[in-house]
């Protein structure tokens, strides 16, 4: 095992491992910060298999354990850990550059009280991976570039956080600029539970709590087939996200779910393939939702339980007012459904179908909705109900 201190500020720590079984611990203790691991040129490295890397941070008040940096962490080999965890006010410490390439590896990040850290870019690639990043109770906290690059990743586990990737940040203005999985079969089924609820077992698993994270839209991307997964939680104010699965038709059989508790949150889905589903619930007032889907055999389910809800334009030349801002669900193909359930008043909403033997269902419960439904094709139903007063509906086929 090899040990590394760095008991001030300005410390710099390399490190080479060749072979398997070995272990790795650095350990910033007491001081200013500013402390170095890895360069570009000088990286921590371990080759082989069945090897740990490990990073510590000391207790302490403040944010004088702060601006440290991992410039470059690389392991390659099968069933490795790296972890780097700070377990009090850790303050503007950055992840440059952490790559597993192997099978049945770990990836760990753990950050208390982070204020301004950044994971720029943390990478697996193989099969059967998985990867945790936390960033608790902090502000301004950014993640650039999350990826795993495989398949069957978060698959076949019983322990509900070692799926794919799964991400946890805490307080107001993060971002994660894009989390990623690109494979197939990442279906990180559980025994026990639906993989489709909030806190379920999706391979790529993202919970926010606090206000504007996300604020220009917070991105999760998924590519490939075979029952690719994606859960989000959000819960606050003026948040955003979107879901991104699938590049062409041939992806088939992906779902998503998308959740937001909130005010002034926006959510939006594309997804592109055949058997898919998407889902997003919001509760709270002046949201937006917006889902796109291309294929056939589709699923997309909106759920709106508040008041002055949407965003976009309902299609131009109906009979709603020109400008109305709206929600939308938009499926291009063949046998797609489409729900929306609004309860609230003073809502938007517009639902759009090309192609054949779709269906429509909707159902508003409240005052001074607006909705607009278009189909365009053959052999298509469109069944929508409206409950209260001063709503106006428009149905064209």
């Amino acid at each position: 095992m090899s040990l590394a201190t760095a008991h001030a500020d300005n410390n710099e720590a390399y490190l080479t491992q060749n072979g398997d079984g070995n272990a790795s611990l650095v350990q910033q203790a007491a001081g200013p910060g500013g402390n170095r691991v890895g360069t570009a040129v000088a990286p921590i490295l371990q080759n082989g298999d069945n090897n740990s890397f490990r990073e510590t941070q000391s207790t302490g008040g403040g944010f004088s354990r702060g601006s440290n940096v991992i410039d470059a962490a690389l392991q390659d080999g099968n069933s490795n850990s790296f972890s780097s965890n700070y377990s009090n006010n850790a303050g503007s410490n950055l992840i440059d550059d952490a790559r597993q390439i192997g099978n049945n590896n770990t990836l760990s990040v753990g950050r208390n009280a982070s204020i301004e850290g950044e994971v720029t870019s943390a990478l697996q690639q193989g099969s059967g991976n998985s990867m945790v990043i936390t960033q608790q109770s902090g502000t301004g906290n950014t993640i650039l570039s999350v990826t795993q690059t495989g398949d069957g990743n978060g698959s076949g586990t019983v322990n509900r956080h070692n799926r794919g990737t799964q991400i946890v940040q805490g307080g107001d203005n993060n971002q994660i600029t894009e989390a990623s999985i690109t494979g197939d079969n990442n279906d990180a089924q559980h025994p026990n539970a639906s993989p489709l609820v909030p806190g379920g077992y999706a391979s790529l698993d993202i919970r926010q709590s606090g206000s504007n994270n996300g604020a220009v839209s917070s991105v999760a991307r998924m590519i490939g087939s075979g029952g690719n997964q994606i859960v989000i939680d959000q819960a606050g104010n003026s948040n955003g996200f979107s879901i991104l699965q699938g590049t062409n038709i041939g992806q088939t059989g992906n779902a998503a779910l998308l959740v937001q508790t909130g005010d002034f949150n926006t959510g939006e889905g594309t997804q592109d393939g055949n058997d898919n589903s998407l889902s997003i619930t919001q509760t709270g007032d002046s949201n937006g939702v917006g889902i796109s889907q291309t294929g056939d055999n589709n699923s997309a389910v909106v759920n709106i339980l508040g008041d002055l809800n949407g965003f976009g334009q309902i299609f131009s030349g109906n009979a709603l007012s020109v400008g109305l801002t709206s929600g939308e669900i938009s499926q291009t193909g063949s046998m797609n459904l489409a729900s929306l359930e609004i309860i609230g008043s003073s809502n938007a909403f517009g639902m759009d179908q090309t192609g054949d033997s779709n269906d429509i269902a909707g159902s508003v419960d409240g005052s001074f909705n607006q909705s607009a439904v278009a189909q365009g094709g053959n052999n298509n139903t469109a069944n929508f109900s409206q409950t209260g007063s001063s709503n106006n509906a428009a149905i064209m086929q």
